[in-house]
C-alpha cells in the first residue's frame, strides 16, 4: 500500500524538497519487498512471464530502450542525467511487473485497489479545491507556485516552464505534473472501487460513479471526462455489446438511473450556484467549438481533428531526420524528431516506439481487452474476485488508450507502474477463447 502512496506523492514531494529523488522511493520499496521474496523459500509465486505474448513485448521494449540508449551516449545526444531519468521513467517500471506477475498474492492486489482509492480521493479534494479556488475565488494556490519554480529548477536551461497551472481563468492542473494525470488518478480510483465492490450492488455502483464523474466535470478535464464516460459505458454497462447486436438491461438500466442523476444535479447547480454553471457552460461550449471546428487553436493553427489528421501524415516526413525510426522510434528521452508535450499523445508514442512495436502493443492491447471481455461475459472464470481484477484491468488500459488519444498518459511516472500491475493481472490468468 506505501509503494502505491508515495508513487502518487513522489511529484508533490520532489516540489516540496526540491529535489528529484522521491521518485526513487516507490522503486526502493518494491526492491526491498522483492528481495525478502526471493529469500524466503517458503513463498509460493506463479511460474514467471506465464503469457509469452507479453513476454515478448517487453523483451522487445527493453531491448529498444537499450538500444537506443547506447547510440545516444555514443552521440552524445543525451547526457548521463538525461539517460539515468529515462532509466526510471521507462525501466523502473517493469520492477512492478516482475513482482506482480510472480509473488503478489490476492491480498496484496487488494491493498493496491484500496491504496489507489485513498489516493485518488485525495488528488479528486485538492483537484475540485484548486478549480474552485482559481475559478470561483480568483486565487492562485502556493502549491501552484512551487510547482512552476521546481520545474524552473529541473530545467534551468529552458525556455520559461508553461505557467498555465497559475493562471486565473485556466483549469486547475491537479496535485500532478498535468491535468491529464491527476484526472487519470482519478478515474483509476473509480474503476479500483468497482474492483473491490460486489456487482450486486448496483445503486452503490452508480453512486460511486457518479460521484467520481461529478469530481472529473468539476476539474474541467474534458478528455478525461469523455474517457470515462466511454469506459463506463462499454465496460460497466456492458455496452460493448451493442457490437453483437445485444444489450443488457441491467446496464441499460444503469444508464438511465446516471443520466437521471445527471439531469438532477445539473438541475439543483442551475437554481443554487449560477457562478459554477457559468463556469462550467464557458469551458464546455470553449471543448466543443474546438470538437467541432468552430473554434480553431491558435497555436496549432488547426481544429483538433484537423491537427491529428496533420501531425499523422507528417509521421514519415518527420521520420526522414531519423530513417531508422520508422521501424525502431526516436526512443525515450527528450531527444527526438517529433515534440513531446502536444495535443496528440499516440503520435507521440507512435514516433517514440517506432511503426512496428506500436502497431504490436496496439492489437495486442485491443486483442486482451476483446478476450477478457469474452472471458467475464461467458462466465468461464469460476473466481468472481480475480473476474473483478480483469475488468479493472480491462477499464484501465481502455482509458488509458482513449486519453492518449489528446494527452500521452500511459508514459506518467506514476502512471506507468500501475499499467505494468495491469498487464501482470493479465498474464497470470489465461484467456479462453469461445464462441
Amino acid at each position: 500500500m506505501l509503494v502505491i502512496i508515495f508513487l502518487m506523492f513522489s511529484f508533490p514531494l520532489q516540489v516540496i524538497t526540491m529535489s528529484p529523488l522521491p521518485a526513487l522511493i516507490p522503486y526502493l520499496f518494491v526492491l526491498l519487498i522483492l528481495a525478502i521474496n526471493t529469500l524466503d523459500s517458503n513463498i509460493y509465486h506463479r511460474p514467471l512471464l506465464s503469457n509469452k505474448n507479453i513476454k515478448i513485448i517487453l523483451i522487445a521494449y527493453s531491448f529498444l530502450f537499450c538500444i537506443h540508449a547506447i547510440w545516444k551516449m555514443i552521440f552524445n545526444f543525451i547526457t548521463l542525467e538525461g539517460l539515468v531519468s529515462s532509466i526510471i521513467n521507462y525501466i523502473f517500471p517493469l520492477v512492478f511487473y516482475f513482482y506482480f506477475s510472480k509473488y503478489a498474492t490476492r491480498k496484496e492486489l487488494q491493498s493496491i485497489f484500496i491504496a489507489i482509492i485513498i489516493c485518488s480521493i485525495i488528488s479528486g479534494f485538492y483537484f475540485v479545491y484548486d478549480s474552485y479556488s482559481m475559478h470561483i475565488l480568483g486565487e492562485i494556490n502556493e502549491y501552484s507556485t512551487q510547482v512552476i519554480e521546481y520545474n524552473r529548477f529541473r530545467q534551468p536551461n529552458q525556455d520559461d516552464p508553461n505557467i498555465s497551472r497559475m493562471t486565473l481563468g485556466y483549469r486547475s492542473h491537479g496535485l500532478l505534473e498535468k491535468h491529464s494525470i491527476s484526472a487519470a488518478w482519478i478515474s483509476m480510483g473509480c474503476f479500483s472501487l468497482l474492483a473491490l465492490l460486489s456487482r450486486n450492488l448496483i445503486k452503490t455502483r452508480i453512486s460511486i460513479i457518479m460521484i467520481f464523474f461529478f469530481t472529473l466535470l468539476l476539474s474541467l478535464n474534458y478528455s478525461a471526462i469523455i474517457a470515462f464516460i466511454c469506459v463506463i459505458f462499454f465496460i460497466e454497462y456492458k455496452g460493448y455489446l451493442i457490437f453483437k447486436g445485444r444489450f443488457s438491461k441491467i446496464g441499460l438500466k444503469q444508464l438511465i438511473y446516471s443520466i437521471a442523476i445527471f439531469l438532477l444535479f445539473v438541475f439543483i447547480t442551475l437554481i443554487t450556484w449560477s457562478q459554477l454553471t457559468e463556469v462550467i457552460l464557458t469551458y464546455t461550449r470553449f471543448q466543443l467549438g474546438i470538437a467541432t471546428g468552430n473554434i480553431v487553436l491558435t497555436y496549432q493553427e488547426s481544429t483538433f481533428v484537423g491537427g491529428f489528421i496533420r501531425d499523422m501524415f507528417l509521421y514519415p516526413k518527420n521520420m526522414l531526420k531519423f530513417p531508422p525510426g520508422i521501424l525502431i522510434g526516436d526512443g525515450f528521452s527528450k531527444w527526438g524528431v517529433h515534440k513531446d508535450g502536444g495535443d496528440f499523445g499516440l503520435i507521440e508514442s507512435l514516433h517514440h516506439l517506432g511503426l512496428p512495436f506500436f502497431a504490436a502493443i496496439i492489437i495486442g492491447l485491443f486483442r486482451s481487452i476483446k478476450l477478457a471481455l469474452i472471458n467475464i461475459y461467458n462466465g468461464l472464470w469460476e473466481d468472481k474476485k480475480w473476474r473483478s481484477y480483469i475488468n479493472f484491468t480491462v477499464c484501465f488500459v481502455l482509458y488509458l488508450f482513449i486519453t492518449s488519444i489528446h494527452y500521452t498518459t500511459w508514459s506518467a511516472k506514476s502512471i506507468f507502474p500501475i499499467f505494468m500491475i495491469s498487464i501482470a493481472i493479465i498474464s497470470r490468468y489465461r484467456l479462453f477463447v469461445r464462441n
